[in-house]
């Protein structure tokens, strides 16, 4: 098996049918399966109906909403592929992208991890698919729109890189985990697939950094375009997201800037605890 992809379902069954569609209707020469799991959809969510249109698709039921890392390392359990794709449920495969991403990595040895370029609706870039590590001084740019301002600087926006071009293979930091390619026998080398002290969020550039940690490469394949809907598959939990983003950023900064930066580690972390009761406050995280 070439490929297993990893698809996270939460009340959005119907992005997911239609994030099945495109990958049966354009990869043709790479031998892959599909591992749905739905995360506790709602009792009107029809999740059986993926398994109906496409009956090749492994299809796993958590009773509830385990979070987005556990739903993930639970797929991966059932994969056989040289190589693991997470793939959200919001994304669309333009034409050859999963055969492309493959061959990249078959091609290029001394890459553990590849992600693809993504697109907005309208196929306009979307910055998020390469990121540096977020860190002290590019995490208020990025947040206080300092690096829009100044998009050439390495320091101030080197947290979406704005400064490289976005047509060139480049090793990077981290790339999404909306749409993320990692060779199999690297999981185990690094401590598993996801961690699951993280709900949703940053669990993928946490991926990243452990691979790099242990001196693997992450690479950016801009060749291999994929849509993604932002926002679509977790609309439902609008306020849940904005709650969870800030526990998850809490949780990376402790666990991997902590020990490189104190002072600067507490700093983010008394600045989002801030942010968050303040968002908290104003009923924006009930």
């Amino acid at each position: 098996m070439d490929l297993s992809i990893i698809i996270v379902n939460y009340n959005c069954t119907r992005l997911t049918v239609n994030c099945l569609r495109s990958i049966y209707e354009t990869a043709r020469n790479i031998e892959l399966e599909v591992v749905v799991v739905d995360n506790g959809s709602f009792v009107g969510e029809d999740s059986f109906c993926i398994v109906r249109e496409f009956p090749q698709v492994r299809l796993l039921r958590n009773l509830s909403n385990v979070g987005f890392a556990k739903a993930n390392n639970q797929g991966l359990a059932f994969c056989e592929g040289r190589y693991i794709m997470l793939l959200n449920p919001d994304t669309i495969i333009l034409t050859d992208a999963l055969e492309l991403l493959t061959a990249y990595m078959d091609g290029h040895p001394e890459a553990d991890i590849a992600g693809p370029k993504l697109l907005n609706e309208d196929f306009t870039f979307q910055p998020q698919c390469r990121r540096g590590f977020p860190r002290l001084v590019n995490s208020v740019a990025y947040y206080t729109g300092l690096s829009q301002i100044f998009r050439g600087s390495r320091l101030l926006s080197s947290y979406l890189l704005s400064y490289l071009p976005e047509d060139e293979n480049l090793p990077v930091d981290a790339v999404s985990g909306s749409a993320l390619v990692v060779r199999r026998e690297r999981i185990e080398a690094v401590g598993g697939l996801l961690d699951e002290a993280f709900f949703m969020h940053f669990e993928d550039i946490d991926l990243c950094y452990r691979v790099k940690q242990k001196g693997g490469q992450v690479w950016y394949v801009p060749g291999a375009e994929i849509v993604h809907l932002k926002g679509r598959s977790s609309f439902t939990r609008e306020k849940g997201v904005r709650r969870d983003f800030l526990e998850s950023a809490v949780t990376y900064f402790k666990k991997n800037y902590s020990p490189e930066n104190p002072a600067g580690c507490l700093v983010l972390i008394v600045g989002l605890k801030i942010i968050k009761w303040g968002m908290a406050k104003g009923g924006m995280l009930e």
